[in-house]
Parts: C-alpha cells; sequence; structure tokens
C-alpha cells in the first residue's frame, strides 16, 4: 500500500446541530467527530465497511484532523 502525505487544506467543518448544553459548540463538535471515528473503526473491526477497508479508515482519519482542527 502506497502511504501520502496529508493534504493541508482549508475546510468549512460542519456542525452537529443541538449539542449538550453548556458545552461550547467547537469543543461539542469536536467530540462528536471522534466520538464517530471511533465508531467507525468499531463497525470496521467487525466487517462492516461502508467502503472499502482504506476509504473507511481514510474517513475516520478525517473526523479525528476536524476534532484536531476544532480544538485547536
Amino acid at each position: 500500500m502506497t502511504h501520502h502525505p496529508p493534504h493541508p487544506l482549508t475546510v468549512a467543518v460542519p456542525s452537529v446541530p443541538y449539542g449538550p448544553a453548556g458545552v461550547p459548540v467547537e469543543q461539542a463538535d469536536a467530540d462528536y467527530y471522534r466520538a464517530a471515528a471511533r465508531n467507525i473503526r468499531y463497525a470496521a473491526k467487525h466487517g462492516r465497511y461502508f467502503a472499502g477497508s482504506n476509504l473507511t479508515e481514510t474517513v475516520a482519519k478525517l473526523c479525528e484532523a476536524a476534532a484536531e482542527a476544532l480544538e485547536a
């Protein structure tokens, strides 16, 4: 498998509506994106990919990158 370096770019990260009360929006979104990455990997671990395994893992990484950017 060929690994490529990440592509740095600026994108608008969608916000999850109706986050928990009292939590700053950016932190709530970061938490949701991290949870999505965990859920994607959990499903993949059990053979439930929504695309090929490489794309599934890439989307999980994208969710983690969005969470990190929101917390920066």
